[in-house]
């Protein structure tokens, strides 16, 4: 803030004053970060160009050698994209299932894969809030590998640990759980040679991007799958209608005959007025859509994909 002042001789001098606004611009980039990363998960197109957008977004905010992320394929937890690991890690890191002598996946008492390391921690749900580096959002995070190592017992990690990130000199390090609804999916992984890169508001700024990829993720696997099943309408359990652009509905199976009867129409006549707009309005952004329609004792998700060249 810059004020004038005038002097008795005539002169004029000014007083400058100065304001920390650190903590400010801070929370503005990271609301800045959150939106963009919620513009890139509400984008058609393949997920693997979404995720590259993400985590190289989060690399620009927070000046981190390594974003990464892994998701569930199988048994295991293999990184699905990754930018600042170098080959050799990725090839020696890749998979978190333990295997015995054999080469065989171990398993717990419960026929689930053991998973090594902090990150199988992580995905596990093995974490402790009461001890500093987990926190209440089941996330690991440590600004000193080697102090951390050199003051902790294997049981307070939880579980045996192989590591390889402090061998390869990553000080600072963030293991974030990905979840859909209440399983973990996958995790976002952050690391970097120096130390202090953290702090708990940036582990939680994360734990919310985490979360929102991983709800972004459920929905699109749900479409699909709601997609897929559609291909065989006449064999679904539920109820499928197609509505022309102009609500004409020249399609229903056998179950969606209970919807039609609902809006008291029939297959050739137009659907009702909401049903109409939502329609078009699907049509016209060419992104699938969804609304709920109670019917008597139930109550329908109704998932509306555009099929535009049709």
């Amino acid at each position: 803030l810059c004020t004038p002042i005038h002097n008795p001789d005539g002169s004029i001098s000014k007083l400058e004053i100065f304001h920390d606004i650190t903590e400010r611009k801070k929370a503005e980039n990271g609301r800045e970060l959150v939106t963009r990363i919620l513009q890139y998960l509400s984008e058609p197109g393949e997920w693997i160009n979404i995720i590259r957008k993400i985590l190289k977004s989060i690399q620009e905010y927070s000046g981190l050698e390594v974003a990464a992320l892994r998701l569930r394929e199988g048994d295991d937890y293999p990184y699905f994209l990754q930018y600042g690991f170098s080959d050799e890690f990725v090839r020696a890191e890749n998979y978190l299932c333990e295997r015995n002598k054999a080469g065989d996946i171990v398993r717990d008492y419960t026929g689930n894969p053991v998973l090594d390391c902090m990150c199988g921690n992580i995905i596990r749900g093995r974490t402790d809030p009461k001890l500093p580096f987990f926190t209440q959002g089941g996330s690991f995070w440590s600004n000193c590998t080697t102090e951390l190592l050199a003051n902790i017992t294997e049981k307070e990690r939880q579980a045996r640990t192989r590591n390889r990130c402090n061998r390869e000199d990553y000080e600072s390090v963030a293991l974030i759980p990905m979840r859909a609804g209440v399983e973990i999916i996958g995790l976002l992984q952050l690391n970097d040679r120096r130390k202090n890169c953290f702090s708990l508001e940036l582990i939680h700024l994360f734990e919310g991007i985490a979360v929102s990829i991983g709800s972004a993720l459920e929905r699109r696997k749900a479409m699909e799958g709601v997609l897929a099943v559609s291909k065989f309408p006449s064999e679904n359990p539920s109820p499928v209608l197609r509505i022309a652009k102009d609500g004409e509905i020249s399609y229903s199976n056998k179950p969606g005959l209970e919807l039609l009867a609902h809006w008291n129409v029939k297959i050739g006549e137009k659907a009702p007025e909401r049903w109409r707009c939502l329609v078009k309005k699907t049509l016209e952004s060419a992104k699938p859509g969804s609304q709920e329609e109670e019917v008597k004792d139930k109550i329908f998700s109704v998932v509306i994909a555009p099929v535009v060249e049709a």
